[in-house]
């Protein structure tokens, strides 16, 4: 277990917008927890009671995703967690599905970019399940 620690919210949406995540926002209501040097999630409060959880990895280490999933749920997984996700990220959705989440349907949303997209929501009930 690598663990994770806390940074600073201009950190943390820099490694955002540099490991994956371009129109990620300088200016977000997040905190942010690094993983291993190579892995940041930005979580967030959201209206159902729980967290939005969001993650990116540094290029060439998303071969250790999972550990840092795992290590991230051991943190985190005491609450619901919702985690957005754009269609077509295929190896994201199967991740999550590994470690207790359950898709909805696509639905619309606005970016803070102003974009509409079609987003796929990914729900993991409080201490879900993880094989």
């Amino acid at each position: 277990m690598i663990g994770l620690r806390q940074v600073p919210e201009d950190y943390g949406a820099a490694l955002m917008r540099a490991w994956g995540v371009p129109e990620w926002p300088e200016n977000d209501v997040c905190t942010y927890w690094l993983w291993g040097e190579c892995g940041i999630f930005a979580i967030n409060a959201n209206e159902e009671g729980g967290l939005d959880g969001h993650m990116a990895m540094r290029p060439g280490f998303r071969k250790y995703v999972r550990e840092a999933l795992a290590d991230f749920m051991a943190k985190f997984g005491s609450v619901p967690i919702r985690a957005p996700i754009l269609p077509g990220h295929e190896g994201v959705r199967n991740c999550l599905r590994r470690f207790g989440f359950v898709e909805s349907d696509p639905q619309q949303v606005e970016l803070i970019t102003g974009q509409k997209v079609q987003m796929i929501f990914m729900r993991r009930p409080p201490d879900g399940r993880h094989c």
